[in-house]
């Protein structure tokens, strides 16, 4: 599953991810074409109003109109990135250990 915005960030994720919405709480796999396409359509021209990488690993981006992704870190694989401008990078590491690029030059 990948997500771009306008302000020029990507968010990716690898792993199985929940989103929820007023309607209920639906979890998907990137795999699952058919299925995530139906239940991301809701978050077509939605304004991502914050994006939270906690300290386990987890990233929560919620949007304007409340619906919710959640993406769990997970023990093998690096479950998501987000990549904005000028280099900005941050990795959910497997473990949930969290990769992060400033984008900066020394």
């Amino acid at each position: 599953m990948s997500l771009r915005t306008e302000a020029g960030y990507e968010i990716t994720s690898e792993c199985d991810f929940s989103l929820h919405t007023p309607e209920g709480t639906f979890d998907l796999s990137p795999g699952s074409s058919i299925a995530l396409v139906d239940h991301l359509r809701v978050l077509l021209d939605q304004t991502v109003t914050t994006a939270i990488a906690e300290d386990s690993g987890a990233l929560s981006i919620k949007f304007f109109d409340g619906n919710l992704l959640w993406i769990e870190p997970d023990e093998s694989y690096e479950a998501w990135n987000v990549t904005g401008p000028h280099g900005m990078r941050v990795v959910c590491m497997p473990g949930g250990h969290l990769a992060v690029w400033n984008g900066e030059r020394c």
